[in-house]
C-alpha cells in the first residue's frame, strides 16, 4: 500500500469546509489525489543500531531488533525544525500516555547534532531515547525526505504508518497507536486522515 506526501500537507494545513469527514470520504479524497509515493506499507521494519544522545557520553546503543514485541513509534526531527518543536510536547505527553502500554518511541536525529539536541532537551526534555543517525542511514531507509517524519511500527515489526508532515494533533495520534495495540492496523491511514482533517476543522487537539 501507498499514501501520499500531499495527504499530510493537507492534513497538516488545514482547510475551509465541512466541519466532519468520514472514512469513506477520507478514502475517497486520498485516491482522488494518487501519485507515485516512497513509502511502503505493511512491510518489515528496516533494523538499525544507533548510538543514544547522552550527555554522560557511555556509547549506548540501540537497536530496533531488541524492541520486538512492542509498538514502536519513530519522531525523525530536529531541533531547527518549526513543526518538531510544535510537536514535541506532543510527543513526550503520548511517550508518557502509552509507556504503560509498552509503546516505545523513539527519536531519530540524522539532520542535527547530539550537542544541539542535548542544548535544547536541557529546557525541553524528549522523555524518550533520541538516537544519532548520523550518516542518514535510518532516515533513508525509511524514506524520509526531510523532517518532521513519522513512523508506526506494529508489535510484528511491520511499518503500519509511515508519513511526513507536522505538526501532529494528539487525539488523533493517540487513537492510531491504540489501534494499532488492538491489531486494527486496516484502513490505518485513512481513518488517521479522516480524524486529522476534521481535528483541523473543528479546533479539537
Amino acid at each position: 500500500m501507498r499514501i501520499l506526501t500531499i495527504i499530510l500537507l493537507f492534513v497538516l494545513t488545514g482547510c475551509e469546509a465541512k466541519p466532519r469527514l468520514s472514512v469513506e470520504e477520507a478514502q475517497a479524497w486520498i485516491d482522488s489525489m494518487r501519485l507515485p509515493y516512497p513509502y511502503d506499507l505493511h512491510v518489515p521494519a528496516p533494523d538499525f543500531d544507533l548510538p543514544i544522545i547522552s550527555a554522560d557520553a557511555t556509547d549506548e546503543r540501540l537497536r530496533l531488533s531488541d524492541l520486538s514485541g512492542r509498538v514502536v513509534v519513530l519522531n525523525l526531527w530536529a531541533t531547527w525544525c518549526k513543526p518538531c518543536i510544535a510537536e514535541h510536547s506532543t510527543f513526550e505527553r503520548l511517550a508518557r500516555r502509552f509507556a504503560v502500554d509498552s509503546v516505545q518511541f523513539l527519536g531519530i536525529i540524522g539532520e542535527d547534532t547530539p550537542d544541539r539536541v542535548l542544548e535544547f532537551e536541557e529546557a525541553n526534555p524528549t522523555g524518550y531515547p533520541n538516537l544519532y543517525d548520523k550518516d542518514g542511514t535510518v532516515s533513508s531507509a525509511y524514506g524520509s525526505r526531510g523532517v518532521p517524519h513519522h513512523v508506526v511500527i506494529d508489535r510484528n515489526g511491520t511499518v503500519v504508518y509511515s508519513a511526513p508532515g507536522g505538526p501532529i494533533i494528539e487525539t488523533p495520534f493517540a487513537t492510531m497507536i491504540e489501534r494499532v495495540l488492538a491489531g486494527q492496523v486496516d484502513s490505518l491511514v485513512e481513518r488517521f486522515t479522516a480524524e486529522m482533517i476534521t481535528a483541523r476543522r473543528t479546533g479539537r487537539s
